[in-house]
């Protein structure tokens, strides 16, 4: 009776592994919370929102890239105002927050 303790390992062993296995190809990507893209920024509060909403967001997230295009579409106007009306400290901090919005690893792309 020695084939005992193999066969109760083999049934053991049979047992467990079919839960180890998983079928890869039905595994999705992570999902993402769905976010709102602003159709346009207003002001500096409405840039402050939609901008800490941007900083939570994945750097792969889907709807990153829109919302930063707003963003920088907002700072750029900014910007130009600040400089024409003579406030380059102002005009300076909107050239920070606009690379900030930037990832490195999408600069890299």
């Amino acid at each position: 009776m020695r084939l005992r303790p193999f066969v109760i390992a083999a049934l053991l062993a049979g047992a467990v592994l079919p839960g180890c296995a998983h079928d890869r190809k039905k595994s999705r990507g992570p999902e993402y919370p769905t976010v709102e893209v602003p159709a346009k920024v207003a002001d500096l509060d409405a840039f402050a929102v939609h901008r800490n909403a941007y900083a939570l967001l994945a750097v792969d997230h889907p709807q990153r890239v829109a919302i930063r295009d707003r963003l920088v579409d907002y700072l750029v106007g900014y910007l130009d105002r600040q400089i024409s009306e003579g406030h380059d400290e102002e005009a300076s901090t909107a050239l920070h927050f606009i690379t900030d919005l930037y990832a490195p690893s999408e600069l890299r792309s």
